[in-house]
């Protein structure tokens, strides 16, 4: 076990996405603004695209750079431990040491003799006891010569990617990624440089994983050659069960050994915090295809981690996981790795909904996914979004920051209040484990999710108890199972099918001193895999078995009662809010977290045991408001409402004796006047607007003919598949509305504009690029004394090297190393049209407030005057589809000075950022709800006006505008391509194979509703 057990982190990180040539003055102008965000360190992480040679002399400069920057800063450098990922090949150098070295797994044939054929991977042989059927063991020379069929079993290899079960190769991985590091920057390790994070290293994905340190460590750990055994786990036989289960329990810890608890020691013995996530935490199956067990291998970091991926929650068990093994362990912190995936559209809304949930669950560091150095080509498309400067909210992400980091700190203070264990299922999933056959793994992974579920809707605090750590850290103590430094009073089993030795011992000592042990499913009747009557007797008499329900759940927990009770207004359970509560040792805290998002509040009321004075703590200003509580029978009460995806956190203090107090009702008498601010919004100043040129004709140089209209993407695709080096041309096409004076100020952005020869209506433009627009790889150049009304033909002239000349694949059968590092020499990219216009979808644009859409059907896109006035609820199908920025809208409003309060609301807004201003006065800005602004002392009786400022995301600019779905929740580069990747496949539902559709989505972009302006009138006593 590690023993530093500290605080790592001062707050939130972010993934740096090193993914181009890498300069001095952009590396330092970049960690400025990441200071200025309130991000307290990056991660340096080598990605896709990269153009500065990784570890070699200008890589290190570039950290060099780094560093230095981020001492003058006061900021964090965490190193990354990978050329892009998954950990452990060292950008290639691990596995081009040799075999030896490289990823093997287990394969098998059943051939006649005469077909044999023996090679140097060659492991084992087998043929038929003829009298039991089973396969036996013979000599390669028996095999050759034998009467019936053989099989054969033998390993193949990656030879991308690294044998992490063999120390020799983690080893080697440590001396070229690690060892390196520390001969440059030592002096710098847990001072500036805090930490490693490693990312997703697995072994073969699917396959049974092979290693030539397999064996000894399976003898030495089992008692028995696994070679004579191997049959087992691919027929079935009667010790079938305990031979997959030794197998993947040696597979786990040979992996657990050899990778992480290798690396975790060096970074604790160099004074470095070993962080990231393995490969596959979500579900057992998952665990099983990649790395094992998940739990495990979290002993050996300091701060365990875990990948949560796309806009949406997931089921808890992936954070759960991590969260458990830290407070069994001591550890402080837990990162997630978190937002990639959800797209250009993500707001701040749905960040903090996304960390809410997090932060219910025990993570307290965000490793936020990513902030790209560079847009430049593919890189736009790379697991967006980028939480970067090139993000029109980045003003604005301090207010995002602050909120999670207050949070974060509140929740990491005292200790968790879990005194539930669940048994994990992970051991008996090594039992039943059949990659063809995956139900049973299945179905036990449904049931653990399930009472997991179901406790968290009880608002009952729980850890999950790995039984390789239980063997290492449970023991009994006065009634209590205690793993490391928690204590638990009932043990949950879910439907399991075997226990470890271990585990059992354990279970029996708790029950002898007085411990419940509960069952919500089957018995388990297999001790490691084999049948065991002893454990069916022992829990037919002492584990209690119920149904996996609410009702059940609860008369078991009624003599556990909790420190407090929350429930809606009529008393009944307050279901999907997520409790998380801490204790110090004089007051409590508790965090409640509401995780659907449909339309509605929950009025709820909350009830703690004892005395109490109780406040609500505001997340960004830290201020604490009293509530009014009732006090009666040693309990204390009080109500408040939590909207759809909000979250709250109250302090609790104990009181001396106190005498019952009646809840004091805040509302007073009075009435409210609610004006709705509907119609037209005056612009309050024309703004930069945007057109993405992102279809083309094109053809080679020298022909006639022209293709029919395609994506870029697309034609992108169809030049690399040619392999050539070719002159082509691109044709794009964009109308002007007459009344669109737009001689000067009409602006051309695009990449590689100075590498290429336009011409725009036949005429070859004498372009001059002057400076960049969003991102530094996008030229602008001035072209509107050439356009005129109505169409327009501008023609791109450039050379498209599709010929590959470095060794990184582009094909489905290239392994991830070398897709995930992957670009084309030419990259095809949409262009820009910028000025003070609108756009017009011909033939049609339509707004669906059901399907939160705005779909166009486009043949050609016009652009015209922007006008003056607009409705404020929702802007993108006005003429601002591929727009990002701030709008500023304002309204005059009529005030007579009546009135006790003035509030202006918003209902379901689509815009990133809110800020309100009256009479040219702030009101404050808003990113999440309630949105309410308090407008009292900023209204002035007679005229007032109201300006409302909505800030976008890059959403409706880059997309992606033609997937099928819409607007899809999990985002990554096959979703703009328009073909079934693995990102769809994460959704759980059935996609096409084909996503593209030709109709464009776009995203609303508004207030949502009218703005409503409300006036409280105070009503005295002899007035009601």
């Amino acid at each position: 076990m590690l023993a530093n057990n500290r605080i790592w982190t001062k707050g939130n990180l972010t993934f740096w996405s090193w993914n181009d040539r890498l300069e001095r003055e952009e590396i330092g102008r970049q960690l400025g603004e990441f200071k200025r965000a309130g991000l307290h360190g990056v991660f340096l992480h080598a990605r896709g695209g990269l153009q500065t040679p990784y570890l070699g002399d200008e890589w290190m400069e570039a950290v060099a750079w780094a560093v230095e920057e981020a001492k003058l800063l006061d900021m964090e450098i965490w190193l990354y431990d990978e050329d892009a990922w998954p950990s452990g090949f060292c950008g290639g150098k691990v596995p081009g040491e040799g075999e030896r070295f490289q990823q093997k797994w287990l394969c098998r044939e059943i051939v006649e003799p005469a077909r044999l054929r023996l090679t140097d991977r060659s492991l084992v042989c087998y043929i038929r006891d003829g009298e039991e059927g089973k396969w036996r063991q013979v000599a390669p020379e028996e095999a050759l010569n034998a009467a019936s069929q053989v099989l054969h079993v033998y390993y193949d290899v990656n030879p991308y990617y690294t044998d992490l079960l063999y120390p020799e190769a983690v080893a080697v991985f440590i001396r070229h990624t690690h060892e390196k590091y520390k001969e440059r920057f030592g002096q710098e390790f847990g001072r500036t440089i805090r930490g490693v994070f490693t990312d997703e290293p697995q072994y073969a994905v699917g396959q049974w994983p092979w290693s030539k340190s397999l064996t000894a460590a399976f003898e030495a750990g089992r008692g028995y050659d696994l070679l004579s055994a191997l049959p087992a786990l691919w027929f079935e036989q009667p010790d079938t069960a305990k031979i997959r289960h030794d197998y993947w329990q040696t597979v786990t810890k040979q992996f657990v050994s050899s990778y992480t608890a290798q690396i975790g020691l060096w970074c604790e013995k160099n004074g470095l915090c070993f962080t990231g996530h393995m490969a596959a935490e979500d579900t057992l199956l998952f665990q099983m295809s990649q790395i094992g067990a998940a739990m495990p291998h979290y002993e050996w970091m300091q701060m365990p981690g875990i990948d949560h991926l796309g806009l949406r929650l997931t089921r808890p068990v992936l954070i759960k996981q991590a969260a458990s093994a830290a407070r069994q362990l001591g550890r402080k912190q837990v990162l997630a790795e978190t937002f990639g995936c959800s797209g250009w559209g993500a707001r701040f809304e749905d960040l903090k909904w996304i960390a809410d949930w997090q932060l219910a669950l025990g993570i307290n560091v965000q490793c936020q996914h990513l902030a790209s150095y560079s847009l430049r080509g593919a890189r736009k498309r790379d697991y967006p979004p980028s939480l970067s400067p090139h993000q029109p909210w980045w003003p604005h992400f301090d207010l995002f920051n602050r909120y999670v980091e207050n949070r974060q700190n509140r929740l990491t203070a005292g200790t968790s209040a879990a005194d539930i264990l669940i048994i994990h299922p992970i051991t008996s999933a090594w039992c039943l484990y059949e990659p063809q056959r995956p139900h049973a793994v299945r179905e036990l992974d449904r049931r653990f999710g399930g009472i997991s579920q179901l406790l968290l809707d009880m608002q009952r605090e729980f850890d999950y108890g790995d039984e390789t750590l239980l063997s290492r850290y449970g023991e009994v103590e006065q009634g209590r199972l205690k793993v490391g430094g928690c204590r638990y009073s009932l043990v949950f089993l879910p439907a399991l099918y075997s226990l470890e030795k271990s585990t059992f011992e354990l279970l029996r000592q708790f029950v002898e001193q007085g411990g419940t042990v509960v069952s919500a499913g089957e018995y388990p009747s297999h001790v490691e895999g084999e049948p065991s009557e002893a454990l069916r007797e022992w829990c037919e008499v002492h584990v209690k078995r119920i149904m996996p329900t609410y009702k059940a759940f609860e008369f078991v927990l009624r003599e556990m009662p909790s420190l407090y009770r929350l429930a809606d207004e009529a008393g009944r359970p307050a279901k999907d809010i997520i409790a998380h509560h801490r204790r110090t040792d004089d007051e409590g805290t508790l965090f409640l977290f509401h995780a659907r998002r449909d339309p509605g509040l929950r009025k709820l009321a909350l009830t703690w045991d004892g005395a109490c004075e109780v406040w609500a703590v505001d997340a960004l200003s830290g201020k604490r408001n009293v509530q009014s509580v009732a006090i009666a029978d040693g309990k204390t009460r009080h109500t408040f409402t939590l909207g759809p995806g909000e979250s709250i956190l109250f302090a609790a203090k104990r009181l001396p004796e106190a005498a019952p107090v009646a809840e004091e009702r805040l509302e007073r008498k009075g009435l409210r006047s609610s004006f709705e601010l509907g119609g037209a919004w005056s612009l309050k100043h024309q703004v930069l607007n945007a057109l993405t040129l992102d279809r083309c004709r094109y053809r080679l140089a020298g022909e006639e003919a022209w293709s029919k209209p395609l994506d870029v993407l697309h034609v992108q695709q169809l030049l690399v598949s040619r392999r050539e080096r070719l002159d082509i041309e691109l044709a794009f096409s964009f109308c002007v509305h007459p009344d669109l004076a737009c001689r000067q100020g009409l602006i051309l952005a695009g990449e590689d504009l100075r590498f290429c020869r336009i011409s725009l209506n036949d005429l070859t433009l004498p372009l001059q690029t002057e400076g960049a627009w969003l991102d530094a790889s996008i030229e602008k150049a001035e072209i509107g004394p050439y356009v005129r009304s109505g169409m327009n033909t501008l023609v791109v002239h450039r050379v498209f090297e599709g010929r590959m000349e470095h060794r990184y694949l582009d094909d489905s059968g290239a392994f991830e190393t070398e897709r995930n590092r992957f670009v084309h020499k030419t990259e095809l990219e949409s262009l820009y049209l910028l000025g003070v216009f609108e756009t017009a979808a011909r033939p049609s644009s339509t707004w669906s407030p059901l399907q939160n859409l705005v779909e166009a059907q486009v043949e050609a896109y016009e652009i015209r005057p922007q006008r003056t006035h607009y409705r404020i609820d929702e802007l993108t199908s006005q003429g601002f589809h591929f727009f990002q920025g701030t709008l500023s809208l304002e309204k005059e409003i009529e005030w007579d000075g009546r009135g006790q309060s003035a509030w202006l609301r918003l209902q379901e807004p689509t815009a990133c950022v809110i800020s309100v201003d009256v009479n040219g006065t702030s009101a404050g800005r808003l990113a999440w709800g309630p949105y309410e602004w308090e407008l009292t002392s900023l209204l002035n009786p007679g005229v007032n006006t109201i300006t409302i400022h909505l800030t976008g995301t890059l959403r409706n600019l880059l997309g992606p505008h033609h997937h099928y779905s819409g607007d899809p929740y999990f985002v990554g580069p096959s979703t703009f391509q328009g073909k079934k990747g693995w990102e769809d496949g994460v959704t759980g539902y059935v996609h096409p194979d084909i996503t593209w559709v030709e109709r464009y989505a776009f995203v609303p972009f508004g207030t949502g509703y009218s703005p409503v302006l409300e006036i409280r009138y105070e009503v005295h006593e002899e007035e009601a």
